[in-house]
């Protein structure tokens, strides 16, 4: 079997393959330019096929091609007048081949040899360049007009540094740097590429990740969602804590936000209630009592907080114990109500991440330091909430209703207003109202399903539902929605209906047995009652308990 090189009509070079099985057919020996080449010709009814031992240009196709008519012509006599056609224009190379130093390389490889040791031979021994020129991979050749194809058989070397020792890569790397440095600066411009892509896909996988996590939780603030997980996605990496301050009027999802980041702390949260520390001696809550005063023997309750996550205890310098604490989430709720002290003192934890608490433990005065990394800080307050409110509703953007709060803190103080240091160190982002229609009603949906969960076991009933979902939600939209803010609404009405539904009770009997079914008739809401009835399966209807309020 001799090795051919077959010329498919229009195939481009770089798709050549080496065939292995010669037909049977006419041989041409010939000699062409000082080169031996043999043809081989045969006859199909599509195209004729010429195969050469040898790669050549167009322009000596074109001489092989008037060499070998001589032949045709003779050969069309025993062939019963066939006639052959030898029409450059019907073979893959009648246009001289620009790229030979590809089909060298290839032939390389198909003689079992392989391009990347001719190469990597070359890096360890510069002085044998033989081999790699015939490749043209020498560096006169490649390093000056690099393509793509040269690449591959560096980055293959790349891969072939990993496994090695320290002295061998470096003295690979030397010579490349040496013989090849423009392809080297290539390497290194595609690393850094490669690298930042990968760190752009890591974090946005983070941000779509964090992204679900958060709207799963908090329903109709999708701005205010979207702007955490930006930022959160861009600390992902990064030793630093994030200070965030909420604004906006109540219950419309703010203390709910901070829950939700918490998810992706793996639940790490610490709520402080701040409209406990008006006080100016509060301070002692967060921080600790000087020795002497009332509490001073007990060890501030922020610090407790902390001490429940474990902290890393890193070291004892006399009296005072360094803490390492990180990935928490610290919720300081209604921030604006504490005292401004207490406010300010805070101002360390916020720029530093470092708390220091102070206290009295078996006789000695102890001081406790906590250094705060990668951690999530934040501060809730309804601080210029209608403003805020007003802002939304008419349609202001997030940027818009944040230079708007920064304005009012500025230009209209108030006895909770936040210092321009403290505002400084916060991210702030602002909430509007609950949009009406799917949002609010998802809200309801959730709102509705605990309350049948705290009636079915309030009353031991068989079961609680919702007949007709759809209006039973609409109806609750209707009655509770107002200027979409303040959800606690839903827990107000549901605590209203109660004694209604005890009233009722009375007249039920036994629960054991028994449905209740919240459904809306002509847009008000009843609670209908149902017995189940074992020898038949089924649930007989009862009566209905009105949930109208006055």
């Amino acid at each position: 079997m001799t090795q051919q090189i077959p010329t498919i009509l229009n195939t481009p070079l770089s798709i050549y393959r080496i065939v292995t099985t010669t037909v049977a057919c006419p041989e041409i020996d010939m000699e062409l330019r000082n080169q031996r080449i043999v043809l081989h010709i045969r006859f199909s009814p599509q195209f004729p096929l010429l195969s050469l031992t040898n790669a050549v240009d167009g322009r000596a196709f074109q001489e092989v091609v008037k060499h070998v008519k001589t032949y045709v012509d003779t050969l069309r006599l025993f062939r019963g007048g066939m006639q052959p056609i030898l029409d450059a224009s019907k073979f893959s190379i009648p246009e001289p081949l620009s790229n030979w130093q590809e089909y060298r390389r290839f032939m390389h490889q198909n003689r079992g040899r392989n391009c990347t040791d001719a190469l990597m031979a070359f890096l360890q021994n510069p002085v044998a360049a033989d081999e790699i020129s015939q490749l043209g991979l020498a560096p006169n050749q490649v390093d000056g007009q690099t393509t793509p194809h040269d690449l591959v058989y560096f980055r293959e070397i790349l891969g072939r540094l990993r496994p090695m020792d320290q002295a061998q890569k470096q003295a690979i790397m030397d010579n490349i740097e040496r013989h090849y440095p423009n392809i080297l600066r290539q390497l290194l411009n595609e690393v850094v590429a490669q690298e930042r892509l990968a760190q752009a896909q890591e974090r946005d996988n983070f941000y779509q990740n964090t992204l679900t996590i958060l709207k799963q939780q908090v329903i109709g603030q999708d701005q205010a969602v979207e702007k955490m997980a930006a930022i959160l996605a861009t600390q992902r990496n990064l030793d630093s804590n994030k200070v965030f301050l909420c604004v906006g009027p109540s219950g419309v999802g703010k203390t709910e936000l901070a829950k939700a980041v918490s998810r992706t702390r793996e639940n790490r949260f610490i709520l402080l209630q701040m409209q406990t520390c008006q006080e100016e001696h509060h301070v002692s809550k967060i921080f600790g009592s000087p020795p002497g005063y009332v509490g001073s023997q007990d060890k501030p309750h922020f610090a407790q907080e902390i001490d429940k996550w474990r902290p890393t205890l890193v070291s004892i310098e006399g009296t005072t114990k360094n803490y390492h604490i990180s990935n928490l989430v610290v919720l300081f709720d209604e921030f604006e109500k504490a005292h401004s002290r207490i406010k300010q003192s805070l101002l360390t934890l916020f720029d530093e991440g470092l708390y220091v608490a102070q206290f009295i433990e078996n006789d000695r005065n102890v001081t406790c330091r906590y250094e705060l990394k990668k951690c999530i800080i934040v501060n809730t307050s309804n601080l210029y909430k209608d403003e805020v409110l007003r802002a939304s509703s008419s349609g202001q953007s997030s940027d818009q209703i944040v230079e708007l709060f920064k304005q009012l803190n500025r230009d209209s103080p108030t006895r909770e207003s936040l210092s321009a240091e403290l505002l400084g160190r916060m991210s702030v982002i602002p909430f509007g109202p609950i949009p009406r229609g799917e949002a609010y009603q998802r809200i309801a949906r959730l709102k509705l399903n605990d309350f049948c969960n705290e009636l079915r076991q309030e009353f031991g009933c068989r079961l609680v539902d919702v007949e007709t979902e759809n209006l039973v939600l609409s109806a609750l939209e209707t009655k509770l929605y107002g200027d979409g803010t303040d959800i606690r609404r839903f827990r107000r009405y549901f605590d209203e209906i109660k004694p209604i539904l005890y009233q009722s009770h009375q007249n039920w009997g036994p629960m054991a047995n028994k449905k209740l079914t919240f459904c809306c008739i002509e847009e008000a809401l009843y609670l209908k009652v149902s017995i189940y009835l074992e020898e038949f399966l089924r649930y007989h209807f009862l009566g209905v308990a009105p949930l109208r309020l006055p």
